[in-house]
């Protein structure tokens, strides 16, 4: 150890009576660490067998959007009660209701659409609102929360596609929190090869699946327009052929829509979606009179032929039993 700085308490004789020393360490070596760290890497050693048969064609897309996980909402102030627990019952319910309809499929690609997390740091505000929002419990309990949900989503899509690609999007509750999500799953799977983690650090993520193109944003820092300029910029840009269906997929206001904007058209143009929440409201969305539509939805595409079906799950019909 090198001693970097020396602080002494004297008495009235001029006795030292406290001290305290501060030091670094000696030769410190950034790269043996890494190198430990790496040797002592923990593992996931789940395995999750892939169906047997698969249709090489179809991709199911599900956008788990504004989940909120954290949030606390109290049904007397409310209308409806929201917690951790109940975040993750509803979220695990969802995936087994859509997986029994859908499944033997080449692809399921899970889309974080923002606010995954209702609060980012202990201080339980938005960043940039400074709004104060209601928690169930600390930050460290969201967190772990949060990873189990998500996880469990990942694993049992696993037994149901070929391959299982996650899109992690950037939210106005969960901008920093996002970030270490989608690094966490990314270090979590990196053994599972049939995991595929959107690792790109962009607000907007972009994926394709044949005719279909589709580009994701929660939808709090740009208006429609703009986004469906960055997308389209984003297919010349990088000479994305083939593509007839566009999509933009879009969370934050925690209702359901479509729209198209001014010059664009459900066929030559970019139709865009507003996914529904099974999020229920909380105090300051309930006091600022904020409307929404509690749903989840996953849609079915054919690499050839675009969108097929679709599964919109009303919350309420989650939360049978409860």
């Amino acid at each position: 150890m090198v001693e970097v700085a020396r602080t002494q308490q004297f008495d009235k004789e001029g006795n030292v009576v406290r001290e305290w020393v501060r030091s670094k360490a000696d030769g410190f070596n950034t790269d043996d660490l890494i190198a430990a760290l790496r040797k002592n890497k923990p593992t996931f050693k789940r395995k999750f067998a892939p169906p047997k048969t698969s249709n090489k064609n179809l991709m199911l897309e599900w956008c788990i959007a504004d989940t909120h996980m954290g949030m606390h909402s109290w049904a007397k102030q409310t209308g409806a009660n929201y917690n951790l627990k109940i975040a993750k019952e509803l979220v695990q319910r969802a995936s087994e209701r859509i997986f029994s309809v859908f499944n033997d499929l080449e692809e399921i690609v899970l889309v974080l659409l923002g606010d995954n997390q209702h609060s980012d740091n202990r201080s339980n505000e938005t960043e940039r609102g400074h709004n104060k929002v209601d928690v169930d419990g600390r930050y460290p309990k969201a967190v772990d929360y949060t990873i189990e949900t998500f996880c469990a989503a990942i694993d049992l899509a696993l037994q149901h596609a070929q391959k299982v690609k996650v899109i992690v999007v950037f939210g106005n509750h969960d901008y920093h929190s996002a970030i270490w999500l989608q690094a966490l799953l990314k270090f979590g799977y990196r053994n599972e090869k049939r995991v595929v983690i959107n690792d790109s650090q962009h607000k907007m993520k972009f994926n394709q699946w044949g005719i279909s193109f589709f580009g994701y944003h929660h939808g709090d820092t740009a208006p429609a327009t703009r986004l469906v300029d960055q997308l389209l910029t984003h297919i010349i840009d990088h000479d994305i052929i083939g593509v007839r269906r566009k999509l933009l997929r879009k969370g934050h206001l925690h209702k359901e829509g479509k729209l198209y904007p001014p010059g664009l058209t459900d066929h030559n143009g970019v139709t865009i979606e507003i996914m529904p929440t099974i999020a229920a409201p909380d105090a300051w969305s309930k006091d600022a009179a904020w409307a929404s539509i509690r749903a989840t939805k996953a849609q079915l595409f054919h690499k050839e032929f675009g969108p097929q079906q679709s599964l919109e799950i009303p919350a309420i019909q989650l939360m049978e039993g409860f």
